[in-house]
């Protein structure tokens, strides 16, 4: 199949198994968007790298530099009840008792297929946001990576209301039974992609309420508006994530239950697309596991020819090639300060969560992006550095939450940098300086 890679925009890479990169597929199709817009809504997943057609991703931007440029609050609701409603709706969804594990599967895809859109929408409108917040910040003379840490998101994020509340319960020495009510509360903080482990009460027992870097910047009547739209997406690019790992904790218990019905392995079933599950649950004789261990080693997904087809090999190589730029060395390894200081230690590179068991204490993580699943190794890491990501990405967040350096936007960092080399992190001045 023939395609023009000029048309096609990677967004990062986030290594994930086909139960979660499957909901990219066709994200805009079968989707009642509230505003007067419309997408091709095709999307290539490459071993991790996750494309879009560059004209979908053109008119957000341009939407959103329009809406820049013309204040409008009845869009700024629309937008707000559009983010609230699919985070709500897809919850409760849910939360619901269903008839069998085929009908369960089923609304558990329709939900995270719902996300998808929203999330993206929220990509552009946020760049287009934070490129006039640091044309003001120039105006004014005031520091731009300072000024995005001082907005907060328009409403608290699971993560920040879970580290909130730990503290606060730490404080007051909280009862067995309030801090067991918590951890419940927030057991999805921690779950991403079908993979990762539920906060815990040992995440509680760890969290330091002491952590944390909080930055306030006075700012000018000038920056309301774009701000007031960042933070409109701050919060709904994270809640909605953190709604998909919501989801899927709730999908846990049935989907391992599909695994023994189908003789998988505990937690197999993410190697399978929904429609191969129900098909394999429908008629448990017909199920063929054997392509778990293919798709373990890399693939791809595309639906062009109009139904989901998959990549592997020397063809998904291929693909990634073609569409996935490529990236040398820079002479000064830089990117935008997320939460700032410094530190020094071995670099290890994490591309895909399954395999971070080598990171330890003090070592400096270098990652695509992180996610909730990354939460082992960014315990452990004395600082983080991400190729993409901006100042609301989860790597920013959580090092914020955690009070460690971060530099995100260090594109290519897990391509040039070799692991265990030693490095200093300045995240002061936004430098990795090789040792």
């Amino acid at each position: 199949m023939r395609i023009n890679p000029s048309d096609w925009h990677s967004l990062g890479r986030w290594v994930q198994p086909p139960l979660s990169a499957i909901f990219w597929c066709d994200w805009a199709t079968d989707q009642e968007l509230p505003l007067d817009i419309a997408f091709d809504g095709h999307c290539l997943f490459l071993d991790g790298y996750t494309v879009l057609r560059k004209d979908d991703l053109k008119r957000v931007e341009r939407y959103g530099t329009d809406l820049i440029g013309k204040p409008d609050d009845t869009v700024f609701k629309i937008m707000h009840d559009w983010f609230d409603k699919s985070i709500t709706t897809c919850r409760q969804r849910s939360e619901q008792r269903f008839s069998s594990p085929q009908a369960a599967i089923k609304d558990m895809a329709e939900n995270m297929h719902e996300l998808v859109c929203p999330w993206v929408f929220t990509l552009p409108i946020g760049d287009a946001a934070a490129k006039e917040i640091e044309r003001l910040c120039k105006d004014h003379k005031l520091d731009y990576e300072e000024t995005m840490r001082s907005l907060s998101p328009l409403k608290p994020t699971d993560v920040e209301a879970k580290s909130r509340e730990a503290t606060a319960l730490k404080k007051k020495k909280a009862s067995q039974k309030e801090i067991e009510e918590h951890i419940a509360r927030y057991a999805h903080c921690g779950v991403h992609h079908f993979q990762g482990e539920p906060y815990s009460m040992q995440d509680f027992e760890d969290h330091d309420a002491a952590e944390g870097t909080d930055t306030t910047v006075e700012l000018p009547p000038s920056f309301a508006w774009p701000a007031k739209l960042f933070r409109l997406v701050f919060w709904a690019r994270t809640m909605l994530a953190e709604t998909s790992g919501y989801i899927q904790l709730q999908a846990r218990k049935m989907l391992r239950e599909t695994d023994k019905a189908l003789g998988l392995e505990e937690d197999e079933h993410v190697w399978f697309s929904p429609d191969e599950l129900i098909a394999g649950l429908d008629d448990p004789t017909s199920f063929d596991k054997s392509p778990a261990q293919e798709r373990k080693q890399g693939f791809g997904y595309h639906s062009l020819n109009g139904r989901v087809e998959m990549l592997f090999g020397k063809e998904l190589q291929e693909w990634i090639d073609l569409i996935v730029p490529k990236v040398t060395k820079p002479d000064v390894i830089k990117g935008r300060v997320a939460n700032p200081g410094k530190t020094q230690g071995p670099i290890r590179i994490v591309v895909d969560p399954r395999h971070q068991e080598h990171v330890t204490e003090g070592d400096i993580l270098v990652a695509p992006e992180t996610s909730p699943d990354f939460l082992p190794s960014m315990r452990k890491a004395a600082a983080f550095v991400t190729e993409v990501g901006g100042l609301t990405s989860h790597a920013a967040i959580v090092s914020r939450e955690m009070g460690k350096p971060c530099i995100v936007g260090v594109e290519g960092a897990t391509q040039y940098l070799e692991d265990g080399q030693e490095v200093e992190v300045d995240a002061d001045a936004g430098i990795v300086h090789l040792k």
